[in-house]
């Protein structure tokens, strides 16, 4: 068996175990177009954040079952109060900088949820509509650092994908309504330096 061969199906093989991965249904991971996989490793570990992401819940908990605290309780290091994260700044709680979580609901359930360290965003953000979860992330004051993830209303997903303080890296990858994979964005730098799939959508 030569070398080239041995290599063709090592890939084959490979992109296969990633696919089948994703989820329970293989089916569901089958790109339209025939489209080949190749997986590419972060530019550095933006996965270790220590934070519970997988444990998000799907639907939103009342604010009574969500632990944290409204952000109307925070303020900047004067003592001026500051409301959830619309001014730049290290939080404050009771004179300290927070460590913990600030919520935001309406209608008695979960709307908005941040996660703080040292009065700086870093960790988990969740944000619900209507009681569903349309997008998770995790965060450093710079924006998505670690994984990230939308959902269509219905609950389906819609893309997942990684950043670095808030740059676009490695596979961002797109699915229809229907669950079926659309395309795969490959990003080096916030750069899109490879499609494939239904690479004419936005």
């Amino acid at each position: 068996m030569t070398l080239r061969l041995i290599l063709r199906i090592t890939v084959l093989a490979f992109c296969s175990a990633y696919l089948n991965a994703c989820d329970g249904d293989a089916s569901k991971n089958v790109i339209k177009k025939d489209i080949e996989v190749v997986k590419t490793e972060p530019a550095e570990d933006i996965t270790s954040i220590e934070t519970n992401y997988d444990a998000i819940p799907l639907t939103a908990p009342s604010c009574d079952e969500q632990e944290g605290i409204s952000g109307d309780e925070l303020t900047d290091s004067d003592g001026i109060g500051v409301k959830y994260t619309n001014s730049p700044g290290p939080r404050y709680y009771n004179g300290e900088p927070y460590n913990g979580i600030i919520k935001k609901c309406k209608n008695g359930y979960l709307s908005k949820m941040w996660t703080y360290k040292n009065g700086k965003s870093c960790g988990n953000f969740a944000w619900y509509i209507d009681g569903q979860l349309r997008m998770k992330s995790q965060l450093d004051s710079g924006g998505v650092h670690g994984r990230t993830c939308q959902y269509y209303e219905g609950g389906s997903l819609k893309y997942t994908g990684f950043a670095r303080h808030g740059i676009r890296e490695n596979e961002w990858v797109y699915y229809d309504r229907e669950g079926i994979k659309s395309r795969i964005e490959t990003y080096l730098d916030d750069e899109l330096i490879d499609c494939k799939g239904d690479c004419d959508r936005n």
